[in-house]
């Protein structure tokens, strides 16, 4: 079965921009980007899903619905690191009570972020080969 690093944004430069960079990084791992529910129902089912990144820009979906979603529908246990548009403390806090394991607060540097990824998902992907 697949491994699957799940984007949600529909920003294509967010997309392209963090998939492309994966992509070089990480061997055995495929990127799929989703930009509605049922995109995300069509990616996530069927596979093991290592990695959520969610950007809190997206314009056709709430981010902290979309945690939710992942969290109490889709009941995914992988990782989500949310790209919040908005950094406050109230709005970060709801982020994380829906289940957000980091937050990265733009800007962010694409390279430095990659590199926590191939850290926290290398071992990880080397134990289920």
């Amino acid at each position: 079965m697949e491994r699957v690093i799940v984007i949600i944004t529909d920003d294509i430069v967010f997309s392209h921009l963090l998939s492309s960079l994966l992509c070089i990084r990480l061997n055995n791992v495929v990127i799929k980007t989703c930009e509605t529910y049922q995109d995300i129902d069509n990616q996530v089912d069927g596979s093991i899903i290592v990695l959520i990144l969610i950007d809190g820009k997206i314009s056709t979906l709430s981010g902290i619905e979309v945690t939710r979603y992942l969290r109490m529908k889709k009941k995914l246990i992988a990782p989500v690191w949310f790209f919040p548009e908005i950094v406050n403390e109230a709005y970060i806090y709801k982020v994380k009570e829906m289940g957000a394991n980091r937050i990265v607060c733009r800007p962010f540097d694409p390279y430095a972020i990659v590199s926590e990824i191939d850290s926290l998902l290398s071992p990880i992907i080397s134990a289920t080969l």
